[in-house]
């Protein structure tokens, strides 16, 4: 487990091989944040974990039972984009962080519940998923296998802190 930083840094992002989509075109350089990602995706083990603290302390957060995984070690899949930012807050909330997604801009209510778009608090300490530029920077960033970075680090303050997304592919060992 833990988390490793992902450096500062530019990469050229886009289809330089003219494979992909009309989306992707044209080729530029995007410079990213340093940040902290998991180093590796979520279990259900620890999806369930995060789950049954909120429902211990009276959390009510809707649609964290609906995910698949091929035991308690192996990462989750067939999670929903609501579901994973309503865990990646239960998470914050439990390891004592503030949330990141809310209701409203206003940052009040923190986003348990509902399927309506949340608002990024993007100067909340807590848990949250990638942006599609950390998500391409993560992968150049010495990922040879898809999921290890090599050694975990204690995420500081001044970076982010990014819950690797669930939705990724199950890598079976």
């Amino acid at each position: 487990g833990g988390m490793v930083l992902i450096p500062a840094g530019s990469f050229q992002r886009g289809d330089a091989f003219s494979e992909g989509e009309t989306a992707e075109l044209p080729v530029r350089e995007i410079t990213v944040s340093a940040f902290y990602m998991d180093q590796y995706p979520i279990t259900k083990a620890l999806w369930d974990e995060v789950r049954d603290w909120a429902d211990s302390v009276g959390l009510v957060y809707t649609n964290l039972s609906f995910v698949t995984a091929k035991g308690p070690s192996h990462p989750v899949y067939s999670v929903s984009w609501f579901s994973a930012v309503k865990w990646a807050n239960a998470r914050s909330e439990r390891d004592g962080l503030t949330p990141v997604y809310y209701t409203s801009a206003a940052f009040t209510t923190v986003y348990r519940t509902g399927l309506a778009i949340p608002h990024a608090n993007w100067a909340a300490n807590g848990y949250r998923l990638p942006t599609e530029a950390e998500w391409e920077k993560r992968l150049g960033a010495g990922c040879r296998d898809g999921v290890s970075l090599g050694p975990t680090a204690t995420p500081s303050p001044t970076h982010g802190r990014i819950t690797l997304p669930p939705l990724q592919p199950t890598i079976t060992t």
